[in-house]
């Protein structure tokens, strides 16, 4: 299989980076498994399990993390922005009491 474009970003830091190096303000990688993990609440896990039929949530996770959505922002010269350069934008995370119960939920 190729994948065109691939090549020059072999992980994380390289996606966040290439826009950093276009002149974008911060920017940001994430795996798709680690969507899955921080930013998707065990109600919505629970319910897609349901909708998927999944009997293997690891190796469902091994594939996620071959994937990565990444972006960038860029901030109008001299704008204050919450966090300094980096912090006040992105994805939110569930609340930390509930990312300990995540190894409970059943998604298969």
């Amino acid at each position: 299989m190729s994948l065109p474009g691939a090549e020059p970003y072999p992980d994380l830091d390289s996606l966040s980076r290439r826009f950093l190096d276009l002149g974008f303000t911060t920017a940001q990688a994430v795996t798709l498994r680690e969507i899955r993990r921080r930013y998707i609440e065990p109600q919505e896990l629970r319910r897609l399990s349901q909708l998927e039929m999944l009997d293997e949530v690891e190796e469902l996770e091994l594939v996620l993390d071959h994937y990565a959505i990444s972006w960038g922002v860029k901030f109008p010269e001299g704008w204050a922005h919450e966090g300094g350069a980096g912090g006040g934008w992105g994805l939110v995370a569930k609340e930390q009491e509930q990312l300990g119960n995540d190894e409970d939920v059943d998604d298969g």
